[in-house]
């Protein structure tokens, strides 16, 4: 089993909370954030971190990753 809260495909966490929360702070971004990896590296399974995701990473709301510009990907 193999336990994520967001993939490559579609809207990175960050993005889906800022979407799914209306009004939310950074800060409770990055506490919301936390406690979702810290679900995935406790649960049991193979943990699976999108890359980046642990800085906060987000796709400014793009669903396809390969309509972004270069320089936002790194």
């Amino acid at each position: 089993m193999i336990s994520y809260v967001s993939c490559h495909d579609d809207m990175c966490l960050v993005d889906r909370l800022r979407a799914s929360i209306p009004n939310i702070t950074d800060d409770e971004v990055m506490r919301l954030d936390m406690l979702a990896q810290t679900a995935v590296f406790t649960s049991q399974g193979i943990p699976f971190m999108l890359s980046g995701e642990e800085m906060l990473r987000d796709k400014k709301v793009c669903t396809i990753a390969t309509t972004l510009p270069t320089q936002s990907m790194r």
